[in-house]
Order: C-alpha cells, then structure tokens, then sequence
C-alpha cells in the first residue's frame, strides 16, 4: 500500500469545507424562514357603510397570493397579517355596499412591517406605521 497523493487530501479536505459552508447556509436559511415577523396590516371601515368584498394581494422575491378578508363591519377594525419573502408589495381592494370599488395600493414593505390603512367613502389612505423588530 503507497502514500496517498497529496492532490487526493486537498480534493477530500476540500469537498470537506464546501460541504460544511453548504449545510451551514442551509440551516441558516431554515432558521431566516422560521422566525421571520409577520407584515401587520390593521384595516378599519369608516366609510359609513357596509363592505361587500375585501381582499389583500401581495407579492414579493418568490411569493405572492391574494388573502380573501371578511370584511369589518362600520367603524370595526380587522388585522391581516401574512408573511413576506423578501422585499415587496400589496394592494387592497374593497367592494361598499353601494357597489364602488375602493383601490389602495402600498409600496415598498418587508418583513416585520405594521400597516395601518382605513377605508373611507373615497379612497383607500393609510401609512407604514412601525417596523416590528
């Protein structure tokens, strides 16, 4: 039995480390996804009318969908809350009783973001309030 090459022990030490930084990144990636804060978005009714239809789409790195609220009754407050991938966006769309359909878009949100947005009569208005972290 000879001496093992040395090119040998350089390839083995080496798939060694690629696989350690592998798995490393890997579990911290895991553990990114798993305690990741939630977007808050409060949505209050003060429109002095009944919502029909109510519904928050979102999109992001990877991610979107669109989440059907019931919607609050007059001066009723309602908390969506739904997880970002990354950086991203949402826009709300509400149908009043008297059949106007109300559009308020967000801009930039992230992960942690608490949203405060009211429905009036006329518009959709709200700002990013805090960042939950």
């Amino acid at each position: 039995m000879g001496k093992i090459p040395k090119w040998v022990i350089k390839a083995f030490f080496g798939l060694v480390f690629a696989a350690f930084f592998f798995l490393a990144g890997s579990l911290y990636q895991w553990l990114d996804i798993w305690f990741r804060k939630p977007v808050e978005v409060t949505i209050t009714n003060d429109s002095g009318q009944d919502i029909k239809s109510l519904n928050l789409a979102y999109t992001g790195y990877l991610t979107s969908g669109v989440i059907n609220i019931k919607p609050p009754s007059k001066n009723q407050s309602v908390l969506v809350k739904y997880y970002q991938s990354g950086e991203g966006s949402f826009s709300i769309e509400a149908t009043l009783e008297n059949g106007k359909i109300l559009r308020g878009k967000e801009g930039y949100v992230e992960a942690g973001y608490s949203i405060d947005k009211t429905i009036t009569s006329e518009e959709i208005k709200g700002e990013i309030g805090s960042l939950g972290y």
